[in-house]
């Protein structure tokens, strides 16, 4: 008898052992006889309840540390912010992008210097005032090949100064070949600072020249702000955005891990100094081994890892 109590007291603490995986709680399961009721302990697997609710659902509650955006996402953005600028001082669109790419898209601090002295920033970025200047219908002579024209073949940047469209296609085709200064273009004139806003891009440059300063327009977009990046890897065009503040590795949708502060491979627990320090140390060994190779006159073959006379 003495065995048969330890044999079910053993086996009520292996039972009870299992609390680590399982809850219990009570369920009526029918009559005793006695009119009442008995109740019994009922396993109940959590684990069931967490596959019902879906992987996505569980990953959704974590916090996320930053986002991918594609170009499309970044363009949209961008559009938001050229249209709330827009609408809110009572400018162009062209007007808005050209003071929002000045003030590095920070509407911000562009909102607070345009209401203290909205004539100063439009003379520091190029927006003239009276800028609608009108050649009427007499004979003109570009400013660049000093040609004679009819005034529907000329135009300008808003000021007095008209030049030939063959002569603005050139122009404003070298300034978008030289790269992203395009953005600020000013009249071809020296002595004029009037900016050449994108509507007047998009109405006089060839078509290739219209995409790339589009794509620079967008990069720049991204560059200007202070918690977006372009993925580093080779011929990715998406940004990642960071909401964190203190693990920057993140993973673009490329595939390519990268720490967003520094933009290089995804390195922690190893801060961004310690590893910017070893690229430095890295390129200087890989400099005084070129140099070594090349006065002594041998030859490194970096399969084998040994060194051959010439």
């Amino acid at each position: 008898m003495d065995s048969d109590v330890e044999m079910n007291a053993a086996s009520d603490e292996e039972v009870m052992d299992d609390e680590d995986y399982y809850d219990y709680c009570y369920s009526d399961v029918g009559d005793d006889g006695d009119g009442g009721s008995e109740e019994e302990l009922v396993p109940v697997d959590y684990d069931e309840g967490l596959e019902a609710e879906g992987t996505d659902e569980v990953v959704s509650r974590r916090e996320q540390t930053f986002v991918v955006l594609n170009e499309e996402v970044i363009s949209e953005r961008q559009e938001e912010d050229v249209s709330k600028v827009s609408a809110v001082l009572l400018i162009t669109r062209e007007e808005a992008c050209a003071l929002l790419h000045h003030y590095k898209w920070n509407i911000s601090k562009l909102s607070d210097e345009w209401f203290a002295d909205e004539e100063k920033v439009r003379h520091t970025v190029g927006l003239l005032l009276n800028g609608n200047h009108e050649p009427g219908s007499r004979k003109l002579t570009c400013g660049i090949c000093f040609e004679g024209y009819s005034s529907d073949t000329m135009s300008s940047a808003g000021c007095a100064h008209f030049y030939c469209h063959e002569c603005w296609e050139g122009y404003i085709s070298a300034a978008i070949g030289g790269g992203p200064g395009c953005l600020s273009l000013r009249c071809p004139d020296p002595s004029c600072s009037a900016m050449v806003l994108q509507g007047m891009v998009n109405e006089l440059a060839k078509d290739e020249d219209k995409a790339k300063y589009a794509r620079f327009l967008l990069r720049a977009y991204v560059e200007g702000s202070k918690k977006t990046k372009w993925c580093p890897a080779p011929d990715c065009t998406c940004a990642v955005e960071f909401l964190g503040d203190e693990n920057y590795d993140v993973s673009c949708n490329c595939k390519f891990s990268f720490c967003w502060n520094c933009t290089e491979e995804a390195h922690r627990p190893v801060n961004c100094e310690t590893v910017s320090k070893w690229i430095l140390k890295n390129s200087a060994e890989s400099e005084n081994m070129n140099w070594f190779v090349a006065g002594s006159g041998l030859a490194f073959d970096m399969w084998s890892s040994s060194f051959c006379f010439c």
